[in-house]
């Protein structure tokens, strides 16, 4: 008894005990069903053995334990019972069918192994007694021998499965290593950001455009430099990951613009590069440009909000004097910045003469850092005339450079490099605290009615700094300076990169009580809108307006309309680079507020200003007291 246990507790003999019971018994009584079925006479027997099949099949299409296969599997007993009760069982049946036992079950269960387990196992049980299998020798014969056959195929099938087995694995691993390699490739070559070819990238690409170049003469390209227009100023506001966002629907649009045979890269941050592949002539070049600065007007959608972003595009054509591509990027890299010193949203094609001002331009940028602590910035104050009365009502702050080894430089050339270095920002607190101050101290010295005002010119960067409130607010608390005594200019290119944070802004400084000019009005894209959704005291008309005045009637009547919209707004108007009494004289018919330019005064030092102030007192007081 104890040897019995340990036999039926050993895992082998159990997990022989499982395979028998799941397998072997539904096995052999479903051949043995089918000999009856073939041998049978009996109409009952036959239909009680198709059913016993039928339900044995039905079983195996279930889990191996489920109670379905069970309660079908006992049915099917039955069935085999009643096939045999109504039947003529005899040994010849068993012993002839015992060749087919392993294929049928290899047939059903697609398993060799366990085929030939079953038909030795069969073959065991029907040799009840020996004495009566003599007759049916052969018969056992060739089924023994089918059975080693049996085996010898199965483990034949392992080992092919195996090798099969070994084979996908093998073309598995490989086509993963393939793709990883494929994907180190990509990232090799390509930006993680954008998906556009890297610098490495284009650089092979261009050598080889250089050599098809080199090999004919009547082969044409040209590259193209992209750089963004203030996006740090949007990346700062909106967020890295917003500005990411700009960057890859950039180089989508980017793509979009060029033929199939350009190719367009990204060197980092927001410059890109183009190669524009065998072209006719220079009009392909601008022709592509046009497109993508087209394209760029469309605003994008971050988060929300609209932006609007230009690009400044530098362009140089193929040349035999270039021989690597380092040259043709340095080269479009300066021309780029050249448009850039133009005022942006351009692009230009590179010529000798441009190096020069790029020099001129770095060495701004290099010394442009000790202008304030070696004391070179200066404010400079342009009065404010009413022209209805002629009477000066304020000053705008103008900075200027003096630069001890170039003389004085125009903020046309150094404003730009300010912004672009983020500079501008040191300065703006500086320039506001100083005209600040220096207002404050004229209306102590010198009172008039309404007292003077200061206008002040902000900067896109500025505007977005996110401590701009706290920074008026103490300016005017440390100058003592009335908050309506100060207004803030601020130019359409400012407002358009993002409509919706600078009218939160503007709202934010207007509540603090301080005025509100939009400068260089009816130069930007959308200008009408602006006037009724942002918060301006006054509209600023472009000089451009101006100085045609006298010979364009049409400008005389548009600046008409833009007085009349503007005060039916409860807006005022500032004419700005009035340089004649005829301009004046036109400007005051049509009821314009106030005005500035040569014509009345040019920009001058805090000295110079003071001292027309006090004449300007003196004669008031003169006429007040001779009126005649």
């Amino acid at each position: 008894m104890e040897i019995y246990e340990k036999i039926k507790s050993n895992p082998v003999v159990k997990y022989l005990l499982i395979y028998i019971s799941n397998y072997l018994l539904d096995t052999g009584i479903l051949v043995i069903t089918f000999n009856l079925i073939y041998k049978n006479s009996n109409h009952l027997g036959l239909i009680s053995g198709i059913l016993f099949g039928a339900l044995l099949i039905a079983a195996h299409h279930y889990r191996r334990h489920s109670p379905v296969k069970y309660a079908l599997a006992a049915m099917a007993f039955i069935s085999f019972i009643l096939s045999i009760l109504l039947s003529n069982f005899a040994v010849e049946q068993l012993t002839t069918f015992i060749y087919y036992i392993p294929i049928l079950y290899a047939f059903l269960l697609n398993d060799m192994l366990s085929a030939s387990i079953v038909g030795i196992t069969i073959s065991c049980i029907l040799v009840r007694h020996p004495h009566e299998l003599i007759p049916y020798r052969l018969q056992i014969d060739m089924a023994l021998e089918m059975v080693f056959i049996s085996i010898a195929t199965s483990i034949i099938i392992y080992l092919i499965r195996n090798l099969i087995k070994e084979r996908n694995n093998y073309i598995k691993i490989n086509a993963e290593l393939e793709e990883a390699n494929e994907k180190l490739q990509h990232s090799v070559f390509h930006d993680s950001l954008t998906g556009l070819p890297n610098r490495t990238f284009f650089i092979n690409r261009l050598e080889d455009t250089i050599a098809v170049q080199k090999a004919h003469n009547n082969y044409l390209f040209a590259v193209a430099f992209v750089e963004l227009d203030r996006f740090k100023i949007i990346n700062d506001t909106l967020g890295h990951n917003n500005g990411d966002e700009l960057l890859f629907e950039i180089a989508r649009r980017l793509k979009k613009c060029l033929r199939s045979t350009d190719t367009v890269a990204r060197l980092g941050g927001d410059e890109f590069v183009i190669l524009l592949d065998d072209i006719k002539d220079v009009r392909d070049v601008t022709h592509m440009v046009g497109r993508i600065m087209k394209e760029l007007e469309n605003p994008f959608d971050l988060c929300s909000h609209k932006v609007i972003i230009t690009a400044s595009i530098g362009i140089v054509l193929s040349n035999n004097d270039y021989n690597r591509p380092e040259e043709y990027l340095r080269d479009a890299d300066i021309a780029m910045y050249h448009a850039k010193a133009l005022g942006r949203n351009r692009y230009e094609i590179f010529d000798l003469t441009m190096s020069q001002n790029v020099q001129r331009y770095l060495k701004i940028e290099n010394e442009l850092r000790c202008a304030i602590e070696h004391h070179e910035l200066q404010i400079y104050y342009q009065p404010i005339i009413s022209l209805q009365t002629e009477k000066i009502t304020g000053f705008e702050a103008l900075l200027r450079w003096q630069h001890p080894e170039i003389g004085m430089i125009s903020p046309a050339e150094f404003i730009p490099v300010a912004e672009e270095t983020g500079l501008i920002v040191s300065i703006g607190k500086w320039v506001l605290y100083e005209a600040c101050r220096q207002i404050k101290e004229w209306q102590k010295q010198i009172s008039m009615d309404p007292p003077l005002t200061i206008s002040v010119n902000f900067s896109a960067i500025q505007l977005m700094q996110p401590d701009l409130i706290e920074q008026i607010k103490k300016v005017l608390q440390d100058t003592n300076l009335d908050p309506g005594s100060l207004n803030l200019e601020i130019t359409e290119s400012v407002i358009i990169n993002d409509i919706n944070t600078a009218q939160s802004v503007l709202n934010q400084i207007r509540n603090l009580g301080v005025g509100i000019h939009i400068d260089d009005f009816g130069t930007g894209y959308s200008s009408l809108s602006y006037l009724y959704q942002l918060p301006f005291d006054a509209v600023k008309v472009d000089r451009s307006f101006i100085n045609q005045f006298n010979d364009n009637n049409k400008k005389r009547e548009l600046v008409k309309s833009i007085i009349s919209m503007t005060h039916g707004l409860g807006m005022k108007v500032i004419a700005e680079g009035i340089e004649s009494i005829e301009q004046a004289a036109q400007l005051r018919e049509l009821e314009c507020d106030v005005g500035q330019g040569y014509y009345f005064y040019k920009p001058m030092d805090s000295k110079a200003a003071e001292n027309l102030l006090r004449e300007y007192l003196d004669i008031a007081t003169q006429f007040q007291t001779n009126p005649q």
